[in-house]
């Protein structure tokens, strides 16, 4: 009897550690798959962190290269700013001579618009007004078709707050002849001419027109060019 019992006892308990061996079965498992799932969550963040510190190395070196391409930039600007000074500082006589080549090509460019030609930049003296001429070589308004026309502008310049305004400079615009045989005596074309601001209306003598009939005549255009001078009034 007592053996019986003993096995009865047994046998329950069995039946209850089976169930309860199933139960920890499956946590096993899920706590496998759990740890399966971790271990690829840690490697997915590693290779997000090995992305993202690529990325942030990638931001840095683009940051270095902007930097050092805007330095550059600056750099390049500066320069031209003084290359742009000095070709004006080396003309401070107030004078110039400028050749317009391409002629007849730039003139009948200039059939199909009011374009202006500018002249290299110069100076009435050292550290004084900042000038250019401008032409049309067909002419503008009235004048078109019939004129060149030929102006003297005073454009913004380095020493402007140091200089009194309104400026006030005349001068003489000069269409150089170009004689075959040098000892001819040059036919040059001569005219006054006031300076004018940018953009400033046009008054009296401040634009000068050289007719068509007399821009072709004598030797004003040779080798495909002509030369206009101006001289600044002391």
């Amino acid at each position: 009897m007592f053996q019986d019992e003993v096995r009865k006892q047994m046998f329950e308990l069995r039946g209850e550690i089976d169930p309860m061996r199933l139960v920890v079965q499956e946590q096993l498992d899920k706590q496998a798959k759990l740890d399966y799932e971790l271990k690829g969550v840690l490697n997915t963040v590693n290779e997000t962190e090995d992305v993202s510190e690529k990325i942030q190395k990638s931001l840095e070196k683009y940051r270095r290269e902007t930097y050092y391409t805007k330095q550059s930039l600056d750099d390049l600007q500066v320069h031209l700013q003084h290359q742009e000074k000095l070709v004006v500082i080396q003309n401070t006589e107030g004078h110039l001579i400028w050749r317009i080549d391409q002629f007849e090509k730039r003139f009948e460019e200039s059939q199909q618009s009011e374009f202006m030609l500018k002249s290299p930049l110069f100076s009435n003296r050292q550290f004084g007004y900042t000038l250019r001429m401008e032409a049309s070589l067909n002419g503008i308004g009235t004048w078109r078709g019939r004129n060149m026309i030929v102006g003297l502008v005073v454009v913004n310049g380095f020493y402007d707050n140091l200089l009194e305004w309104p400026c006030v400079l005349s001068g003489t615009i000069t269409l150089r002849d170009q004689p075959e045989v040098r000892t001819k005596p040059r036919v040059d074309y001569r005219r006054s001419i006031v300076a004018r601001r940018k953009h400033q209306s046009n008054d009296k003598n401040q634009n000068i027109h050289i007719p068509h009939q007399v821009l072709r005549s004598e030797h004003y255009i040779r080798d495909d060019a002509i030369f206009l001078e101006v001289r600044i009034d002391q």
